[in-house]
């Protein structure tokens, strides 16, 4: 069931980054055009209730997600409401990081967005912006406050989810306050190992023994995320000769530093609520 899931999971992101492409640039792009070609058979059936693509993107997602929901019921988990619950819960989670590392990269370096990856990345903010535009917000002061309208998105979406399917009640303001501490927290935790910026550093440190062609758009995302990272460190870092142990002490700092900070997190709401 594991395995199930797990390839569950892999449909879901490839959905997502689907609608991060553009249909002309998967005819030039062969790892796009394969992930054109793996996700098309799953959104055939949502062109009979969608009109744009984006839609039926988004609907089979949700399809998706509720499925491994049904499917950990049958797994033996004892309620299907709560299971489907906690699997949309989960598919909110993934979004929100996944936005969560793209400011954070946006705040790290501007350079990033000039790789034709990264532009394709940065095509997710495109419904933030418009958000943002919404409430007045000018485009010079759009990158600090996604950090604030991400979570309260967030926290809105994860109270609504939890008082429909996991409480059965309706959703209150102390649950409002757990979803924004919870995004708080699945924020730091792109730092500390596991989380995604300190494997961009293992995979930057390990492609530098290799010296891979720079062209590659892959490379280029991981050396202009990794590099931004390091800097700050190699300001006071002895180099030991072709040995760069900057990465080792980022390393030690995220997972020091962040869970320190997630730590603080979870205290501070424990005395607010």
């Amino acid at each position: 069931m594991q395995l199930i899931e797990g390839l569950l999971d892999i449909i879901i992101v490839a959905l997502l980054l689907r609608l991060l492409i553009r249909p002309s640039e998967a005819h030039f792009n062969p790892i796009y055009g394969l992930l054109y070609r793996i996700t098309e058979p799953l959104l055939a059936p949502s062109r009979y209730v969608t009109r744009a693509p984006w839609q039926g993107i988004l609907l089979t997602v949700v399809v998706v997600a509720i499925f491994r929901g049904i499917l950990n019921t049958l797994a033996g988990f004892p309620d299907l409401q709560e299971a489907v619950g906690r699997s949309l819960l989960e598919l909110v989670q993934l979004v929100f990081q996944g936005y969560m590392v793209l400011w954070f990269v946006a705040i790290f370096t501007s350079s990033f967005y000039t790789n034709p990856l990264g532009q394709i990345m940065g095509r997710a903010f495109l419904p933030i912006d418009y958000l943002l535009g919404i409430l007045g917000i000018p485009r010079r002061k759009i990158l600090p406050y996604s950090f604030p309208l991400l979570l309260v998105l967030f926290g809105l979406l994860a109270t609504i989810l939890r008082g429909i399917f996991l409480i059965g009640a309706f959703p209150s303001v102390k649950l409002l306050a757990v979803s924004i501490g919870e995004g708080l927290l699945l924020a730091v935790g792109l730092f500390p190992f596991p989380g995604f910026f300190s494997i961009v550093l293992i995979l930057g440190a390990i492609l530098s023994w290799f010296s891979p062609d720079p062209r590659n758009p892959l490379v280029q995302a991981v050396y202009g995320i990794s590099e931004p990272l390091l800097s700050p460190f190699r300001k006071f870092v002895p180099s030991f000769g072709a040995i760069d142990v900057s990465p080792i002490v980022a390393l030690l700092a995220f997972q020091i530093l962040g869970g320190a900070i997630q730590r603080l997190i979870v205290e501070l709401f424990r005395f607010l609520g």
